[in-house]
C-alpha cells in the first residue's frame, strides 16, 4: 500500500473517572473503552499496556512482526492523563500525574473534557521532575523499539521543553523521530 510506518493511538490503561460514552456522551455503558488519552488506572500509566490490548510481551511480538515488513512503529506521545491533581510527580506504578486542570469545553465545542487532563510542564525548577519523568517514559518506550514519537498538543508544551526532550533523548537513541500535530510556534 506504500507506507512504511504503523501509527498507534495511545495504548496505555484508560482511567474510569468521567468516562465518555459514544459520540462523546457523557454517559458511559459497562463496555465503552472511554478515551485513550485518559492514561491511568491500577493497570498503570504512561508506561503501561492496557491489560484488554495484551502484554509487554504481545507487543514485542507485534513489533517485531512489523519491522519483519518493513514497517516502523510510531506512538503517540500523550500529554494527557486521568483527573487527579496530586501535585507534579510520578506515581509508584509510574502513572504521571501533575496539577491540572480541565480541558476548556471552549476550545472544541460540543466536547465535554470531563475525563481528560493536560499536564502542565512549567519553566523552571518546578517542572524539573516533570520534565525528567516525561524523559524517562519516552527513553523507555524507545529501549522497548519505539523510535518514532507523535506529540500530542506541540503548541501547548513549552518550546525549551520539547528542545530539551528530543536533545537529550537523542543522546541515547539518536535515531527517535518526533512528528508534530501542528507546525505552530509560540511566541
Amino acid at each position: 500500500m506504500g507506507f512504511d510506518t504503523l501509527y498507534m493511538p495511545p495504548i496505555h490503561p484508560i482511567g474510569t473517572t468521567n468516562r465518555k460514552g459514544p459520540n462523546n456522551s457523557l454517559v458511559a455503558g459497562p463496555n465503552d473503552p472511554g478515551s485513550p488519552y485518559a492514561i491511568g488506572n491500577s493497570a498503570g500509566g504512561h508506561e503501561a499496556i492496557a491489560p484488554e490490548l495484551g502484554t509487554l510481551d504481545d507487543f514485542q511480538h507485534f513489533l517485531k512482526v512489523a519491522r519483519g515488513h518493513g514497517l516502523e512503529l510510531a506512538s503517540t506521545l500523550p500529554s494527557r492523563c486521568r483527573p487527579i491533581t496530586l501535585g507534579s510527580k510520578s506515581t509508584p506504578n509510574g502513572s504521571i500525574i501533575a496539577r491540572t486542570a480541565p480541558l476548556s469545553t471552549r476550545k472544541n465545542p460540543p466536547k465535554k473534557y470531563e475525563d481528560i487532563y493536560p499536564l502542565k510542564l512549567p519553566l523552571g525548577p518546578t517542572g524539573k521532575n516533570l520534565w525528567a519523568a516525561w524523559r524517562d517514559i519516552v527513553l523507555l518506550w524507545a529501549e522497548r523499539g519505539v523510535r518514532v514519537f507523535r506529540v500530542d498538543n506541540p503548541h501547548t508544551k513549552p518550546l525549551a521543553f520539547l528542545e530539551w526532550l528530543i536533545r537529550d533523548v537523542q543522546t541515547v537513541y539518536p535515531d527517535t523521530i518526533y512528528l508534530a500535530e501542528a507546525f505552530t510556534r509560540r511566541r
